[in-house]
């Protein structure tokens, strides 16, 4: 039990590390991060195309 304390002391310590250097890389992150839904459906446009693919060939 006092290991898993411990360990979820030091993931909370990480967690708030990563919130707190938010501001460090936002300017380098923000372009990918802005474009990551537009990525995510073109995936999915392609997933759909390839299914109706399939299902036009049987």
């Amino acid at each position: 039990m006092r290991l898993r304390e411990i360990g979820a002391l030091f993931l909370m310590l990480l967690v708030i590390m990563a919130v707190l250097s938010i501001p460090l890389w936002w300017d380098f992150a923000s372009p990918y991060i802005f474009r990551l839904p537009r990525y995510i459906t073109g995936i999915i446009n392609d997933i759909k195309g390839f299914i109706d693919i399939v299902l036009k060939s049987l």
